[in-house]
């Protein structure tokens, strides 16, 4: 189990942890790792909210004066992680002296080698975290429940979420604050059942941790937060001395008590140190102002019709992530596990918290933002699959016997379908079409042609990597006009079609086919696990469809996909 390690090593706990802890451990950081190539070498990430290895290199200068649309715990981790690397890299002369911002692709003697490597260190970072997860998983499942077996299947449940394998593979900052969200609520579950001090300061520093690393997740915490106060209370009440008044008590269990003084010196401490919010207060202003009425979030909430159509649209988000028959598993495993273990309301109230708190004020939800969810979620999925597959073989006992083996079947088919939904997010990093457009463009269009690129750098080929010189246009400024001003031999873009808001859309591919181009490439991968899902949903990010067009110097004939 993973408890306290008060009195031992970390080794000696690490030996102790159940094999079959470890192997859910060991699968789950396989499926975080395999693909974590994607798009790389690079000087930036093919995946778009990816601020790795850009900001971790200039943390310095944004935590001292500057700042950033995200808080600052995950990118100062990072860089610590880069640290070694980058000073075996000066010691070499890989870093081109002088260089006032290691960010600049000029620092470097071999930019795209160097800047893909610290992004593959990033994204190991985000795969240990992602199985951390996993691993607080298993853990609140065991407070929760004292059942070995439930904590087993609640981690495996939680390793095979589809959304959690993709996001571990990207030094995107989804994965981290699930991390320290995951374990500040089994803190929070160590206050229901104990109460002590280092339950409060662990509770206050890991969601703290959260909040300093995305701080969207600040919903949750609202009914936890009053979950807390009221079970304070409750016992400064059930201790009190005979004839005590109750507002006596009370005021003692806040003037006396330093549980709450901890915890809050813990959560705001620790928030405004990572954050420095003392001394960069402008900073903490425009990053608040970035979300508070400002490009993060007024952009995105305009088709807002409703909280019935955005309940509905968060669900559909929620199955996207996890797969229709998880989705639907865990529903019932929530029904029937608050009936029967009312422990459980305790791991369902951050949910339903996150989604009153910061999904319904934001009023619009993507896929990654139901993970806080479904993590939790994994934990009542755990106890059914724990009652499911218990029992002897020979205690067969008519139509209950029936009924678990039926129950146990379809639970085990529905971790199937998730674990294959995983596999298909590795599946499809690994063949991204892109790869193949790259692969195509070297055989059938000289280096020397002028290229044009439309859309940003995130959802098309490496083309500068490739060799090409290239003049890009923004989706905005993209239009026929723009493109023959550049007499393009070669343009190069995504397809609206499989990646919405990106690229060209049809209309400006079919202008300049009359204008003269041929299209020579459209394609994207195939995903060869799709029919074996029934539904395959992958973000927009991977694999979108690649369009080529040639004329002049480069319209030779060659095959195309």
């Amino acid at each position: 189990m993973l408890d306290d390690i008060d009195g031992y090593s970390v080794i000696a706990r690490l030996r102790r942890l159940p094999r079959g802890l470890i192997a859910v451990l060991a699968l789950s950081l396989a499926l975080n790792s395999i693909g974590a190539g994607w798009g790389l070498p690079n000087v930036r990430s093919w995946s778009n909210d990816d601020p790795t290895a850009r900001v971790p290199l200039r943390i310095g200068e944004i935590w001292c004066c500057g700042d950033n649309k995200y808080p600052y715990l995950q990118p100062l981790i990072t860089r610590a992680v880069y640290e070694p690397v980058l000073a075996w890299w000066r010691v070499r002369g890989d870093v081109v002296t002088p260089c006032d911002d290691l960010a600049d692709e000029d620092c470097h003697r071999r930019p795209f080698e160097q800047l893909g490597l610290l992004m593959r260190l990033s994204r190991l970072l985000a795969a240990l975290m992602g199985a951390g997860t996993v691993a607080a998983v298993y853990a609140l499942a065991w407070r929760l429940y004292a059942d070995r077996r439930a904590a087993l299947f609640a981690a495996f449940a939680a390793a095979v979420i589809h959304e959690l394998v993709l996001f571990s593979h990207w030094g995107n900052v989804d994965v981290p604050y699930l991390f320290w969200f995951a374990w500040s609520i089994v803190a929070f579950v160590d206050i229901v059942d104990r109460g002590r001090v280092r339950d409060y300061a662990a509770f206050g520093l890991l969601s703290s941790a959260a909040l300093s690393t995305k701080e969207s997740i600040v919903g949750a915490y609202v009914l936890v937060g009053a979950a807390i106060l009221v079970l304070h209370a409750r016992r400064a009440l059930a201790a009190r001395p005979p004839g005590q008044a109750a507002p006596y008590a009370l005021q003692r269990s806040v003037t006396a008590d330093p549980r709450l003084t901890v915890l809050l010196v813990c959560l705001f401490g620790f928030y405004g140190l990572v954050n420095n919010v003392v001394f960069n207060w402008a900073g903490f202003q425009a990053h608040v102002g970035h979300w508070i009425g400002g490009t993060g979030i007024d952009p995105w909430n305009d088709r807002f019709t409703g909280h019935a159509a955005l309940l509905a649209t968060f669900m559909a988000r929620l199955r996207d992530a996890v797969g229709w028959p998880w989705l639907a598993a865990a529903g019932v495993a929530v029904v029937w596990a608050t009936w029967r273990d009312r422990r459980t309301a305790w791991v369902l109230l951050p949910a339903v918290s996150y989604y009153l708190f910061t999904i319904a004020p934001i009023r619009y939800a993507y896929t990654r933002f139901t993970l806080p969810v479904a993590i939790l979620l994994a934990v009542p999925l755990g106890w059914l699959a724990a009652r499911a597959f218990a029992g002897s073989a020979n205690d067969r006992r008519g139509g209950r016997w029936i009924a678990q083996r039926v129950l146990a079947l379809t639970l085990a088919l529905a971790f199937v379908h998730a674990f294959l939904y995983s596999v298909h997010a590795d599946v499809m990093l690994l063949t991204d079409g892109r790869f193949a457009a790259e692969r195509w463009l070297t055989v059938e269009v000289p280096r020397d042609v002028d290229v044009v690129a439309i859309g940003s750098p995130s959802y098309l080929p490496r083309l500068d990597w490739l060799g090409y010189e290239i003049e890009r246009l923004d989706d905005d400024e993209a239009s026929l006009a723009a493109v023959l001003a550049e007499n393009a031999d070669v343009v190069v873009t995504t397809r609206r079609a499989r990646a919405p808001g990106i690229g060209a859309d049809a209309t400006l591919v079919d202008e300049l086919v009359a204008a003269g181009y041929t299209v020579r490439y459209d394609a994207a991968s195939p995903a060869p696990l799709a029919p074996l899902l029934g539904t395959a949903y992958i973000e927009s990010r991977v694999n979108p469809t690649t369009v080529i067009l040639t004329r002049g110097r480069a319209a030779a004939p060659g095959a195309a996909p």
